[in-house]
């Protein structure tokens, strides 16, 4: 805890600075922020209690004080870029996407005509371009500026597919939507078919939406697109499929992204016809995560507004689950799998190919896990007991036998599951740590920590190993199982540390001064 002692640091400013960073250190940024101004009244032009401040107030959101701090070290120190940079990313952060253009032009109309910031392949140049065109474009009823901004920095961009994905959402802004088709297909034919963002702007220009659902799938993560958040009208549906299930399917037969994205729109005979194809692919390639990426696509309905079209949410609910039609097809598919391949020539129904022994077993699994998806504990551990009759050392296996056994409430059969687990492979860190969480669960702390200092520095001691590297599932977990045996002095402790590396300090101290 620091003392009060404004009276006798007299007029120095490092005696100040000192200060400041003392606060900082106790995480009373407040208080490091008025030391650090008052050192700036004694040497306003002290450049590293400049930064300092910068990085405090930034970190305290005070974004009109790290704009006017951030125009002092650039008035300090105008020749370096970072200094510009900074500058236009405050006035950004404020707000001020004009004031952030201008700067950065301003900063590019000083460099040298021959400079090598100005050569065609600076990567640097090209990213500060293509981040101008992204402040642009958040300024309302601008798109038609940003088209011709695209155009006059097309020579210096080096990244190509980023510079015609900018232009294509901003043909689509515009309502040009031919325009924007004819690009976000070539993105796709051309080395891009696995980005789902570049999918969405597609969906959204061949099904011509208007401008709000343009921003809202745009802002889409992972594989959603148009086709996960509302429940699409037939014509619409006639539409994708003719692109997707034709032309793309033809030119893009290897594209994962093309085979998974109609299973989110198709519908009846269709649907079943594409997830035949798309579940005989991954179990023919033994792909354990098969059930849960076919999980995605059990939508149900919900409305949120009378006006707009029902939406798609995910059924986690094992009665929602049950009721739903994708759910019913995969599984009637998984068990017509698995009576053909169980045949002493086993092959996937009308089929005449042979198949290996493998793809029973992954079928299996599959059944296995939506049994668990629909709440069936019991077939689905029932499931996985034939399973690892089929492979006893599998480890895919193995570590679901224990999840259900979790699920099930038998902890202590679980523990003892996914420990037999890693004895097959003990160089796997990922069933190192899996082993390591169960073990927590089950309160054996000791036991966790013997586990887990298998992938640790021998040296020293595993935990402080742990902390310096700031594994926080592992604080996490320990900190949980320490409170449920009452230990909570060093369940707080634990906590405590876990606050620290968050904090901003613990955030410096992961630098080296």
């Amino acid at each position: 805890m620091l003392i009060n002692v404004y009276p006798y640091l007299g007029r120095s400013h490092v005696c100040w600075h000192v200060y400041g960073l003392l606060h900082r250190a106790e995480r009373n940024y407040n208080e490091a922020i008025k030391a650090y101004k008052q050192a700036l009244r004694i040497d306003a032009d002290n450049l590293q209690i400049l930064r300092d401040l910068s990085l405090l107030q930034v970190q305290m959101r005070d974004l009109p004080g790290f704009e006017v701090t951030r125009q002092n070290i650039l008035n300090l120190k105008s020749n370096q870029k970072i200094n510009w940079l900074a500058f236009a990313v405050s006035k950004h952060l404020n707000g001020d996407r004009e004031g952030a253009i201008k700067v950065i032009k301003v900063y590019l109309e000083s460099l040298h005509p021959e400079s090598s910031e100005k050569r065609k392949k600076c990567f640097e140049t090209s990213e500060l371009l293509m981040y101008l065109n992204s402040v642009m474009s958040e300024i309302p009823d601008n798109d038609e500026n940003v088209l011709e901004n695209l155009e006059e920095i097309k020579d210096l961009i080096v990244d190509k597919m980023s510079w015609s994905y900018e232009r294509g959402v901003a043909l689509l802004r515009i309502g040009d939507y031919e325009s924007s088709r004819n690009v976000f297909e070539t993105l796709l034919k051309n080395g891009d078919s696995e980005n789902y963002r570049t999918h969405s702007g597609y969906m959204c220009a061949i099904l011509k939406v208007d401008r709000a659902t343009i921003e809202e799938s745009l802002k889409l993560k992972g594989t959603d697109t148009i086709a996960t958040m509302f429940v699409l009208t037939p014509s619409q549906i006639e539409t994708l499929t003719q692109n997707y299930c034709g032309e793309l399917s033809e030119y893009l037969p290897k594209s994962y992204a093309v085979r998974r994205i109609p299973l989110t729109f198709l519908e009846g005979e269709a649907l079943k016809e594409a997830l035949d194809k798309y579940c005989r692919r991954d179990i023919r390639k033994g792909t354990p995560f098969l059930g849960q990426d076919i999980a995605t696509l059990f939508f149900k309905e919900k409305e949120f507004a009378p006006d707009s079209p029902p939406r798609k949410i995910i059924a986690r609910d094992p009665v929602d689950v049950q009721e739903n039609k994708t759910y019913q097809i995969v599984f009637g598919l998984v068990n017509e799998f698995v009576t053909s391949l169980s045949a002493s020539n086993p092959h996937f129904p009308n089929s005449d190919e042979e198949e290996s022994t493998s793809s029973l077993l992954w079928c299996l699994y599959l059944k296995a896990q939506l049994l668990e998806f629909s709440g069936d504990l019991t077939n689905a551990k029932n499931m996985i007991e034939k399973c690892i009759e089929h492979t006893p050392t599998c480890i895919d296996i193995l570590e679901k036998k224990a999840h259900l056994l979790k699920m099930s409430g038998d902890l202590k059969a679980a523990i003892e599951t996914i420990d037999h687990a890693r004895t097959f492979d003990e160089k796997d860190r990922y069933i190192n740590n899996v082993t390591t969480k169960y073990l927590l669960l089950g309160n054996r702390e000791k036991d966790a920590l013997d586990c887990i200092s298998k992938f640790t520095r021998h040296e020293g001691d595993p935990s402080q190993n742990l902390h310096d590297m700031q594994c926080i599932w592992y604080a996490l977990d320990l900190a949980a199982c320490l409170a449920r045996q009452r230990k909570w002095g060093l369940s707080l402790k634990k906590y405590g540390k876990i606050s620290y590396i968050y904090s901003f300090s613990g955030f410096l101290s992961s630098f080296p001064l």
